[in-house]
């Protein structure tokens, strides 16, 4: 018996120390196999998870893609998010990983399944960025599926998933049921046909009217 695929997600840092992210991958390597979802750090470049942590104070608070989820690690959150404190507790960062891929996984919306908007976003998804204003423009109008609305926007499909996702995790957007082929009309044989027409009657009328 085959098993289930696992969903692989990905996790990065912003203003820990080297101890502490050390500290969470060990963690998160003895949780490996537990939770729902595998998890894998990524040095850079966008991660499905952002582990925060407060070892700059003072910096400017932690700017997220509308893809990501926040995790932060001490007692201050810069905004409402996941949390674990610190000291970290293995039972405490597994709670956490499990809210995390529950809420990637809702995000993520298959390639081939038409959605469509409920209604306009907000200011926060558009960002006045031209990109996410097409994109919403597309989706309102008619259903599609994300592979459709990157032929048609010709946005990369990168943002197009992000988007998506974003949409998704804000509860704007609606999955409906692909529309079903049309039945092709089935032509009768020649024979067949011409041999209704007789009963009926109809070949003799016609060659009478010729």
């Amino acid at each position: 018996m085959s098993q289930p695929v696992e969903s692989l997600y990905t996790y990065g840092f912003a203003h820990m120390s080297l101890r502490d992210q050390v500290v969470f991958k060990s963690i998160v390597g003895l949780l490996g196999g537990r939770t729902r979802a595998r998890w894998q750090h990524v040095e850079q470049g966008p991660a499905d998870l952002l582990v925060e942590g407060e070892e700059d104070l003072g910096a400017p608070s932690t700017r997220i893609a509308p893809s990501q989820l926040l995790l932060h690690v001490g007692g201050h959150p810069t905004s409402e998010c996941l949390q674990v404190h610190w000291p970290l507790r293995a039972s405490e960062v597994f709670e956490c990983l499990q809210q995390a891929a529950a809420r990637i996984g809702q995000r993520r919306a298959p390639a081939d399944m038409p959605l469509r908007l409920t209604r306009w976003p907000t200011t926060e998804h558009l960002r006045g960025d031209a990109r996410f204003i097409r994109l919403a423009t597309l989706l309102l109008g008619r259903s599609m599926s994300l592979q459709e609305l990157v032929a048609r926007s010709g946005v990369e499909p990168g943002t197009c998933e992000a988007f998506v996702a974003a949409l998704a995790g804000a509860d704007l957007l609606r999955e409906e049921q692909a529309a079903a082929a049309p039945v092709a009309a089935t032509t009768p044989l020649p024979g067949l046909f011409a041999r209704i027409r007789r009963h009926l009657g109809l070949h003799e009328t016609e060659q009478k009217r010729a």
